[in-house]
């Protein structure tokens, strides 16, 4: 009986990446952040009405899945995390490293086309915002990155537009990043 007072909202994948968002956040170095990732997650599940070991043994389809920003099925999933037999994990690793090869190539294509669009001219100095500064890196300056770690970082805020504002720790990380670029806001 769908839509029953006492029916939980169903699961949908937005939800599901909501929490996959929130148990990453659990593994944050900063305590407050962490506990806070613990306790939405709790919320989450409540609100669902499930328990913790339906949830974990809940069959996702395939398209629902999604790991910074590239669609994973539950099995690569487990691949990646070393937790199938070596020739299943082998096939789908692969599996995973092209996909996300194709997502990064896809990312250079579209910095490609806006640093086309703009002419050429890589922009300097002080942007009107954040996302700006951090869009410019990674359209024009991406030589400054330090590994993937901060690739991903700028990915997942400008991603998300929810993310209005930074925490004090993400402004300072995001200001050490584009001051490399000779870029502030």
């Amino acid at each position: 009986m769908s839509g029953a007072g006492n029916d939980p909202p169903p699961i949908t994948a937005a939800d599901l990446e909501r929490l996959i968002g929130l148990l990453g956040m659990m593994g944050s170095a900063h305590d407050g952040e962490a506990e806070n990732a613990r306790r939405l997650a709790n919320a989450w599940v409540a609100k669902h009405k499930v328990d913790w070991r339906t949830l974990l043994l809940l069959e996702v389809p395939a398209q629902t899945v999604s790991v910074g920003g590239n669609k994973l099925t539950w099995q690569q999933e487990a691949a990646m995390a070393g937790w199938t037999d070596p020739t299943e994990s082998a096939r789908l690793q692969s599996e995973v490293i092209a996909a996300h090869d194709k997502a990064r190539a896809a990312e250079a294509e579209a910095r490609a086309a806006r640093l086309a669009a703009s002419g050429g001219a890589a922009p300097t100095g002080v942007m009107a915002s954040w996302r700006d500064a951090a869009q410019s890196v990674m359209d024009y300056y991406p030589h400054v990155l330090r590994g993937t770690r901060e690739s991903d970082f700028l990915t997942s805020r400008l991603s998300n537009r929810r993310w209005a504002t930074l925490t004090p720790a993400q402004e300072q990380w995001m200001r050490d990043i584009c001051g490399r670029a000779g870029l502030s806001w």
